[in-house]
């Protein structure tokens, strides 16, 4: 059977299949013609949906809920607490729990560790006012270490920096790591500390007018982009959008958490009802 006559004989059967994949983040990056071509290796025989993805080689994350009393913690009772943000997924620190402080950290939602110089419990936050707001705590596969995520008030560490973890020892200079959030750093550090023969400097040296005429030409440019349907220039306009936007928000100081706070109070709204704000 070609893949046309396939298609047309399984087209409910996928129609349904290939709706639950795009339903689902997990398989957002499968093309129609790929699920297809992949469905099709498989056979023809209409199976669960779990078997596809057992054939396909598509396995989701086991989640398995535990209790305290299943944790393996060392010969001092402790156990190692690796602490992430929530929103970057950056390594902020890592500290130690003994059955108490993780008791009070799932009890009150924010972290609480044990201090093994001072032998003595010490919630996050208590002096520094920088809180870290308990979203998810995992153990490993061994159960003898922890994953604490966060949404953190402030910096982590002692010295003011946003993670502990700052004195390089190895780095791989020919691995690039791209991130709005480093691209929006660099741009505020022009503003603080200008560099002679940059742009973005130039931008804040003129003032917000000359930022927002700029949003403005490249707002109208992905729009001719986008006309034209043009892929190539659209995405390189919205690009230049993109960048224009930051400046604008480092200039207003604005940070991207602001902005993905807001997005993720849209989320709930159903994708067809019309872009409103949450009270």
């Amino acid at each position: 059977m070609d893949f046309t006559a396939f298609t047309l004989c399984r087209r409910s059967w996928y129609a349904n299949i290939f709706g639950h994949v795009h339903a689902n983040k997990q398989y957002a990056s499968f093309s129609s013609q790929q699920f297809c071509v992949s469905v099709e290796r498989i056979g023809y025989t209409p199976i669960s949906f779990a078997e596809i993805r057992k054939k396909m080689g598509i396995f989701r994350r086991r989640t398995t809920m535990i209790t305290i009393e299943e944790l393996q913690f060392n010969s001092d009772g402790l156990l190692p607490a690796v602490v992430q943000d929530f929103y970057t997924g950056d390594v902020l620190t890592v500290a130690y729990m003994n059955r108490e402080s993780l008791e009070i950290t799932l009890r009150e939602k924010r972290t609480c560790f044990w201090s093994r110089s001072r032998k003595e419990l010490w919630r996050k936050g208590e002096t520094s006012g920088n809180v870290q707001h308990v979203v998810s705590v995992a153990a490993d596969c061994d159960r003898d270490a922890l994953v604490v995520s966060v949404i953190k008030d402030g910096p982590a560490c002692h010295t003011g920096a946003e993670s502990c973890f700052f004195d390089l020892l190895y780095q791989d200079e020919t691995a690039q790591k791209f991130t709005l959030q480093i691209l929006y750093d660099l741009i505020a550090s022009r503003k603080t500390a200008p560099k002679e023969g940059s742009y973005t400097s130039y931008l804040f040296d003129k003032g917000l007018d000359k930022i927002l005429k700029k949003i403005g030409e490249e707002s109208t440019e992905v729009i001719i982009g986008a006309m034209k349907q043009d892929n190539r220039e659209t995405v390189f306009e919205i690009a230049d959008l993109c960048y224009h936007v930051l400046v604008l928000m480092a200039a207003c100081d604005i940070p991207i958490s602001a902005v993905e706070e807001e997005l993720a109070k849209r989320h709930v709204v159903d994708h067809k009802v019309k872009q409103e704000t949450l009270q």
